[in-house]
Parts: structure tokens; C-alpha cells; sequence
């Protein structure tokens, strides 16, 4: 009978190819006043009528640059002051999103000129809201940019551009 020798399963930290401030995680690195900084601002970017959410929509698996228009913004009560990392209800958004783009969720999904698009319900619990309510959006893709970019607008905003 063969004895076998104990494993190890010490594992040991991936070595850093950079040392120095830089190399570290943006949430452990230190700001000018030595204070260790947190959550970015919840529309930290926000461009025009659009506010940037790829950093939550990255933990919901989505590798897209995310996006929201203005009107699912304001449905969301979104501000730039405000942190993305407390609002609840914008984890149901990207979750269900992601789950949608991936199969595992039902979603209608049409190709456009630019790449394609889903057709996302669901109900979520909005600030001041006691009863869930019901939020349908489309999740455009952009595919003729690279990387692609994702934006969530609401059908309602869509439908008065086309009209």
C-alpha cells in the first residue's frame, strides 16, 4: 500500500508585475488626504442624457459598457451624488439584464441595424414603493462599435423617437 504524501493547499497570492499605489485595487488605494477612498458616485460618467453603470453591470456578468437613458434614470431616482453601490433596486435591473442577454431569462430578442436588442420585464421594488412595480426596457447592444456597447433605455422612450 502506497502512501501518499499530505497536499498542499497553501495558495500563494499571483505576483504583481508592477509595484507601487497603481498596482493595487482602485477600493484599497489611498487619496492625497490619506484617506482610503470607496464607492464611486452613482453616475460617476454620466454623459449627456446617459449615466454609466458598467461597474455594477460587470457584477451581474454583463462585459458590455453599460448604460441608462434618462427616463429609466429618473425612473430609478438615480443622481450623480448619490452611490450606485446602495440602491437595491438597480441590482434587479442588472441581474435581470444579464440574465436575459445570456438565455437564462426570458426575453423577446430582435436584430437591428446596429446589432440587437431585448425586450426585458420584469417587477422590481422601487424607492417609495410598497407594492413591486412593473418595469419593461430594451437592452440595445451596439455591435458595430468595439467593445459593444449596451444601452437600457425604457419602451416608452424608444416609441416616442420612433414616432
Amino acid at each position: 500500500m502506497q502512501t501518499e504524501s499530505p497536499r498542499n493547499f497553501l495558495i500563494q497570492p499571483p505576483e504583481r508585475s508592477q509595484s507601487g499605489p497603481e498596482s493595487l485595487p482602485a477600493h484599497t488605494t489611498k487619496s492625497m488626504n490619506n484617506k482610503t477612498t470607496s464607492h464611486k458616485p452613482a453616475a460617476a460618467e454620466s454623459a449627456g442624457s446617459q449615466i454609466n453603470i458598467t461597474a455594477l453591470a460587470r457584477l451581474a456578468g454583463i462585459p458590455y459598457a453599460t448604460t441608462l437613458s434618462a427616463g429609466l434614470a429618473a425612473r430609478y431616482g438615480l443622481s450623480p451624488t448619490r452611490p450606485l453601490a446602495d440602491r437595491l433596486e438597480l441590482y434587479d435591473l442588472v441581474w435581470t439584464v444579464g440574465g436575459s442577454l445570456s438565455g437564462i431569462l426570458p426575453a423577446h430578442r430582435e436584430q437591428t441595424a446596429t446589432g440587437l436588442r431585448w425586450r426585458v420585464e420584469f417587477f422590481s421594488f422601487l424607492s417609495g414603493t410598497a407594492d413591486p412595480v412593473s418595469v419593461c426596457l430594451w437592452a440595445a447592444l451596439d455591435t458595430t462599435s468595439l467593445p459593444g456597447r449596451l444601452h437600457l433605455s425604457l419602451v416608452d422612450e424608444l416609441l416616442e423617437h420612433k414616432s
